[in-house]
């Protein structure tokens, strides 16, 4: 695709006004070209928030995935928490923990237990709602969520296979530990994960889709063919009609029914509906 070709060098200074919806909307037309940038964008920035982020910040965010800046940590969060509260001690800092921030003054933090903490310079981590409480500010900043599931496995059933990104839903799965040190030997960790847009929920139907995702992924590694892959896909985690998904698939009504029946059908839920439908 052109667009692709050309990211890694496309001056993004000129979309400073732009929001994604806005830019997808003027530079593509066609609905797969689009869904997929739209996916990749999704990927670079963890956002789900076309329509308000800034399309210059989230292109250049790609590029930088693009020429192969991403790193993964062996050890995970961790690793960074731990060895940034050392270097820290080392410089002389003390670290407060178990205790809130009640209150910010102008020159000093107020804590839970009363205590004041002198400071020339103040740094706020927190999310946008903490700011509002503690500066009596409101922003108008929206936080960046998702709905995640993190699958541990003995084996990996198919080590050469260990990512999939949603194009027409804001899905994510990747096998870090493929990457990096995050399960024990011979063992994997799967992430599983749902972009969240403003004001969506991470209820239990989306905890769910996200289980039904990585047990369609795992099942499709293990056993499945190909057409038998996408009639899991689409019809136990889309939930398209058994119509929706030979249209998709280029395949007869009947057919689909066959591999929904077998196969995968045999040992996956006994609950989904038989194909009396058609």
């Amino acid at each position: 695709m052109k667009l692709l070709a050309t990211l890694p060098k496309l001056d993004v200074s000129r979309f400073e006004t732009l929001t994604i919806r806005e830019w997808l909307d003027r530079e593509l037309s066609g609905s797969l070209a689009r869904e997929l940038v739209e996916a990749l964008l999704r990927l670079s920035t963890y956002a789900n928030a076309p329509d308000i982020a800034g399309v210059r910040s989230a292109l250049a965010q790609l590029q930088l995935g693009v020429h192969g800046a991403v790193l993964y940590l062996d050890g995970s969060w961790r690793t960074i928490v731990s060895r940034l509260g050392a270097a820290a001690r080392n410089a002389g800092a003390h670290i407060e923990t178990s205790c809130a921030v009640a209150a910010l003054e102008e020159d000093s933090v107020v804590l839970g237990d009363g205590r004041k903490l002198k400071a020339s310079a103040i740094v706020l981590a927190v999310a946008p709602f903490e700011v509002a409480r503690l500066t009596g500010h409101v922003t108008k900043l929206e936080p960046i969520r998702a709905a995640c599931l993190d699958v541990a496995l003995s084996r990996l059933p198919d080590p050469a296979t260990n990512f999939a990104l949603g194009i027409d839903e804001p899905l994510y799965l990747s096998v870090h530990s493929s990457v990096a040190k995050l399960a024990p030997a011979g063992g994997a960790l799967i992430h599983v994960a749902r972009y969240l847009a403003p004001g969506e929920t991470s209820d239990a139907e989306c905890l769910e889709a996200l289980e039904s995702i990585s047990f369609a992924f795992l099942l499709a590694l293990e056993a499945l063919t190909t057409q038998e892959r996408g009639v899991l896909v689409l019809r136990d985690v889309y939930d398209y009609s058994i119509a929706e998904t030979a249209e998709a698939l280029d395949l007869s009504e009947p057919n689909v029914c066959r591999f929904s029946t077998s196969g995968y059908g045999r040992r996956y839920s006994s609950s989904r509906p038989d194909c009396s439908e058609t």
